[in-house]
């Protein structure tokens, strides 16, 4: 029996190879995707095999995902290049080293199957001291990071591997890590859209494949829920920045979420908010909410509009960008 709402969730795995029960949930539920990570990498072959077996479980295409990012956040190593941190990148004042440092991630990841990669981070580190974002950040200055950013998205996207801008609306000035609780920003909404914005505008306008939404609070934009369960924050998206493409969450078992809502209600929210992708970094946590939100839609109508309204957008978006690579 096939799921009502598996196809809005990237799962993650326990280990190197498929388990009978991770495949059953994946083929069955007719989930999106993966999320991997450096417990489920040994070597190339492996690697290779593991994503094979992935996609064997159904006949859609799905999704597989890396946080390759490069510097400290580099989940596969041995075996692929080492990519220097964002800010080692832009020390070099090159955008066009910077396009030929992600068109060869690119291509070492679409060699082994990864279709998606949650790079590059677009956060604009407006507080040298937000050690949360740090070196994963290009820098300090508007024009410079957003010409890091688009030659970040053309170098992944020209080589087959879909990007992914975060942490919108932009995570530089916080000292809470969202892993641990909820940050707030307290930066006002029009000093957001003046500098940190601005470069999700220009993310959006290189047609960047999808957009991360941060598990951050911005009272100036939506005093009562995290932009990750923010209506407000995902209609701005699509309405300000023209963004067409597919909105992410980030990894929904992060403090942020966990500490202040129920998993299955968190996931409704997003979905209600308007995301389309929700990210589980482990198996069970995915499987649990799934087989919640099952239930909700059986039950709730309302819930059951929403759900029908949003497979259809992510139908048409996936058919689009896997077209596009």
């Amino acid at each position: 029996m096939s799921s009502n709402c598996g196809q809005f969730f990237l799962t993650g795995l326990s280990g190197t190879s498929l388990l009978e029960e991770e495949r059953d949930f994946i083929g069955n539920e007719e989930i999106a995707g993966v999320v991997l990570f450096s417990k489920n990498y040994e070597t190339k072959e492996q690697l290779i095999t593991l994503i094979s077996d992935i996609q064997n479980c159904s006949k859609d295409k799905k999704i597989i995902a890396v946080d390759h990012e490069g510097g400290r956040v580099q989940r596969f190593r041995s075996g692929f290049s080492v990519v220097p941190s964002a800010r080692k990148i832009a020390e070099e004042k090159s955008a066009t080293k910077c396009f030929e440092i992600y068109s060869q991630v690119a291509r070492e990841l679409n060699q082994v199957g990864v279709n998606l990669n949650l790079a590059p981070c677009s956060d604009i580190l407006t507080n040298p001291n937000c050690e949360v974002i740090g070196d994963r950040s290009f820098g300090r200055d508007v024009e410079v990071v957003g010409k890091f950013v688009s030659a970040a998205i053309r170098g992944l996207q020209k080589n087959k591997v879909l990007a992914c801008a975060k942490h919108f609306p932009g995570h530089g000035d916080t000292f809470i890590d969202s892993h641990n609780d909820l940050p707030i920003s307290e930066r006002s909404f029009k000093l957001l859209e003046k500098e940190d914005i601005e470069v999700f505008k220009v993310a959006s306008k290189n047609k960047v494949s999808l957009m991360m939404m941060a598990h951050l609070l911005v009272p100036d934009l939506d005093a009562d829920f995290p932009v990750s369960l923010s209506k407000k924050a995902h209609d701005y998206l699509v309405d300000n920045l023209n963004f067409r493409g597919i909105i992410i969450s980030d990894d929904m078992e992060m403090g942020a979420i966990t500490k202040n809502y129920g998993a299955a209600e968190s996931a409704e929210l997003a979905i209600r908010a308007g995301t389309h992708l929700v990210e589980y970094r482990s198996f069970d946590a995915c499987r649990e909410v799934v087989n919640s939100l099952n239930k909700k839609y059986e039950e709730d109508n309302t819930f059951r509009s929403v759900v029908d309204q949003r497979k259809n957008e992510l139908d048409n978006k996936l058919n689009n960008i896997f077209l596009s690579i």
